[in-house]
């Protein structure tokens, strides 16, 4: 009777903690990606292609960390990929300063 009644508590207790779980952050690299997706850039369905995409991104914000202008950042973009539209690589700019720049350049805090 004690070991059911000490389960049935523990399944009680579990329920009524999951109810006040704190949500874990958001992935800013999967909201990057279906930003994009929704804004109609094609960032590909492969591993390889959203990590490419990725890492252009983070190169944008890299630029525009160290003072480059979105605009800037296109544009390097573009030296690099001549065939992609220049209205493309601005949605990916644009959409990378909204999803990853932010955290990329965050602040490391101690956990002490």
């Amino acid at each position: 009777m004690t070991r059911t009644r000490a389960g049935l508590i523990a399944v009680i207790g579990g329920a009524v903690s999951l109810l006040f779980a704190v949500s874990a952050p958001a992935d800013p690299a999967t909201d990057f990606l279906s930003m994009l997706r929704e804004r109609g850039y094609d960032p590909g369905w492969t591993t390889y292609d959203e990590e490419m995409t990725l890492i252009n991104a983070s190169t944008a914000c890299n630029l525009i960390h160290y003072d480059y202008t979105p605009e800037q950042a296109r544009d390097y973009l573009r030296h690099q990929y001549p065939d992609v539209a220049p209205a493309q690589l601005a949605v990916l700019v644009s959409v990378a300063q909204q999803t990853l720049c932010g955290p990329q350049f965050a602040p490391i805090e101690p956990a002490w």
